[in-house]
C-alpha cells in the first residue's frame, strides 16, 4: 500500500478489498493512520460472530479477536466505516450461535453487510458435516440479518445529511439525466447533479448531502466543485473551413463538349 501511494503518480484514492481479518495486522492499522490516500472503509468477512462456528468453519480467529482488529482500524482514522460477509445456517449453527452473530453485527457498527446461506460446495471441508439446519431457518435467519443490516445503514446514510463529502464520480447515473454516481472514501454510493453541458466523471467533487436512500445518498456540488468543473469542460476548437473543390463530371456527361478533358 506505502509503495503504490508513493510510486502511482496522481493517485486520489486507494482502496484494497476483503482482507482476511488475521491480516489486519499493526502494519495495516498504521497504514489507515498514516496515508491519506487510503479510503476510509475496509470489507472484512466474519463469517459468524459465535466462537463455537467460528471453529467449525476453520476461520482461524475469534469473535473477540476480529472486533479489538475492528477497533484498532477505526480508531487510526476517524470516520473508517466497515462492511463485512455473513453465513446462516452452517452446518451446527444453533440459534444461539445466530443470536451471537446479530450482536456482533450491532458492536461492530457495520454501515452494510452480504449475507448468504450456506450450501455446500464440493471440495470443501463443510462437506463432512450435517447440513441440519433446515431451509425455513436459513431463511428466517437471513431475513433477520438483513433486516438488522438495514436499520444500521438507514441510520447511518440518515446521519449524513448536511454533511460535506468528498465524492470519486466514476459515471453517469441510470436513469437521469446530468446526474453522475460515485463513492465517498467512505464507500457510500452518491448521486451527483451537475448543470447541463458538464461531466463530473474522473473528478473528485466536494458536494453536500442533500437527501438519504435506502442504499445511496444525493449530493448537490459545492460552488468551488462547480467553478472545477466549469474548468474541466471540453472547448471546441474552432472550425477550419475547408476549400470546396467542383466534382469532375462522370465521362459521357452531355455537359462535357468534345474535346474537353
Amino acid at each position: 500500500l506505502r509503495l503504490l501511494a508513493r510510486e502511482v503518480p496522481g493517485l486520489t484514492r486507494l482502496r484494497y478489498t476483503s482482507p482476511h481479518p488475521r491480516h489486519a495486522t499493526a502494519s495495516l492499522v498504521r497504514a489507515h493512520r498514516e496515508l491519506d490516500v487510503l479510503a476510509r472503509h475496509v470489507h472484512m468477512p466474519v463469517q459468524s460472530g459465535s466462537n463455537r462456528m467460528l471453529r467449525r468453519m476453520i476461520r482461524r480467529y475469534t469473535r473477540e479477536e476480529y472486533l479489538a482488529r475492528t477497533r484498532a482500524l477505526v480508531g487510526a482514522r476517524p470516520g473508517i466505516t466497515l462492511s463485512t460477509d455473513l453465513i446462516v445456517g452452517f452446518p451446527g449453527e444453533t440459534e444461539a450461535d445466530f443470536l451471537e452473530t446479530l450482536s456482533l453485527v450491532r458492536e461492530a457498527g457495520f454501515t452494510s453487510l452480504f449475507a448468504f446461506k450456506y450450501s455446500p460446495r464440493p471440495g470443501t471441508p463443510s462437506t463432512r458435516l450435517a447440513d441440519d439446519v433446515t431451509e425455513a431457518e436459513k431463511s428466517d435467519r437471513l431475513a433477520r440479518l438483513f433486516a438488522l443490516g438495514e436499520e444500521l445503514g438507514r441510520a447511518h446514510l440518515g446521519a449524513l445529511v448536511g454533511s460535506r463529502q468528498e465524492v470519486l464520480v466514476h459515471g453517469a447515473s441510470k436513469g437521469k439525466s446530468g446526474t453522475f454516481e460515485g463513492r465517498t472514501g467512505q464507500n457510500e454510493i452518491v448521486h451527483v447533479e451537475v448543470p447541463e453541458g458538464l461531466s463530473a466523471v474522473g473528478a473528485l467533487v466536494e458536494v453536500t448531502i442533500t437527501a438519504a436512500y435506502k442504499h445511496s445518498l444525493a449530493g448537490a456540488p459545492t460552488a468551488a466543485a462547480l467553478a472545477e468543473l466549469a474548468l474541466r469542460a471540453p472547448r471546441r476548437a474552432p472550425e477550419k473551413r475547408r476549400r470546396l473543390l467542383p466534382l469532375a463530371p462522370p465521362p459521357g456527361d452531355p455537359r462535357v463538349a468534345p474535346g474537353e478533358p
